[in-house]
């Protein structure tokens, strides 16, 4: 076995501790995986051995990992960016006389919280030119979305649109549709209407697929163009921002034909916050055996608690393996 091993594997054998106390001779070593081992565009970090090394009568474990909470809660890879929201608003043809049309909302790939979401909403809202501009350049929507903390769920809300006649010292944006009832004095005010599309959306903001908020009319006369309410809508469910709860290794030297999988090296908790470090350090190092067949390298993958692919956007990560030679059976 030394015969295979370079100057700088022979230190780390010189070095290493002994984990057996049934067994004081076994050998272990320790490998140090950093950041420069990852694979850019995968979910991979590859370390390569010096010189290809037998394992078959060591196991491995992990001793510690530090990862950056990088992951996003909206994704294509999740589930939960495309065609999220349907927004329905009023285009009027004559005072009192419209038509529904609608758009889709989609997400880039990101972490957002509440607030981030309603900034999506609010920019679909200005691409599209469905708001006012106030004389002080303040403008105005008519859908909002907001966590509501005293009852722990978060909301859509719809407000109705002003008709021609009250918005003195509002102004459209420049190609905006005819979404203002042209009306004079009295008239139809129109609320728009939000339908949520996306099914696994509903995990993140709290609402089931099919959720709507329908629009809503009324003749009553407004003194202000902002806040005048026509509906809202508490999500059902408990919204859930952080959607990656753990952290799963999967190893390229291990093999135990009792693991599901059965090249999974390690499990942990993701507990820091999004942008932090999640360090993991182990208290009792749990052992996993290694494969039988010559090796060059060592590939980790990484995964989250369903055993999907994570996305790995901060590649800023070190571990380390402690291999050692399997327990030797104590003889009666």
């Amino acid at each position: 076995m030394m015969g295979l091993m370079s100057s700088a594997q022979k230190k780390m054998y010189a070095h290493s501790i002994i984990d057996d106390t049934h067994a004081a001779q076994n050998m272990s070593f320790q490998v140090l995986i950093g950041r420069n081992t990852f694979q850019d565009g995968t979910n991979r970090m590859v370390y390569r051995f010096p010189s290809p090394i037998k394992l078959e009568n060591y196991e491995v474990g992990l001793v510690n990992c530090s990862i950056p909470n990088s992951f996003a809660n909206i994704s294509k890879n999740i589930g939960n960016a495309d065609n999220v929201l349907t927004i329905r608003y009023p285009v009027f043809t004559q005072a009192n006389v419209y038509t529904m049309q609608s758009f889709t909302v989609s997400f880039s790939d990101g972490y957002y919280d509440y607030s981030d979401m309603a900034f999506v909403l609010q920019s679909e809202c200005i691409k599209r030119g469905l708001y006012l501009i106030g004389e002080d350049g303040k403008y105005t929507y008519f859908i909002n979305f907001a966590v509501n903390m005293v009852t722990y769920s978060t909301q859509f809300f719809s407000f109705y649109i002003p008709i021609a006649s009250e918005i003195s010292g509002y102004t459209l944006p420049p190609g905006a549709p005819q979404f203002i009832n042209p009306a004079i004095g009295t008239g139809i005010h129109v609320s728009p209407e939000i339908v949520v599309e996306n099914k696994t959306f509903g995990k993140v903001s709290g609402f089931r697929q099919g959720t709507a908020l329908q629009s809503r009319t009324t003749s009553d006369s407004f003194a202000s163009v902002e806040g005048n309410l026509a509906a809202s809508v508490n999500s059902p469910l408990a919204p859930q921002l952080n959607q990656i709860y753990a952290v799963l290794l999967r190893c390229s030297v291990v093999s135990h034909p009792n693991s599901l999988p059965n090249d999974m090296l390690a499990l942990f908790p993701l507990t820091a916050q999004y942008g932090a470090i999640n360090s993991y350090s182990s208290q009792s190092v749990i052992y996993t055996q290694c494969t039988s067949s010559l090796v060059s390298e060592i590939a980790i993958s990484f995964y989250d608690e369903d055993i999907a692919p994570l996305q790995i956007v901060d590649s800023d990560i070190t571990m380390t393996l402690h291999f050692r030679e399997k327990p030797k059976l104590q003889q009666s």
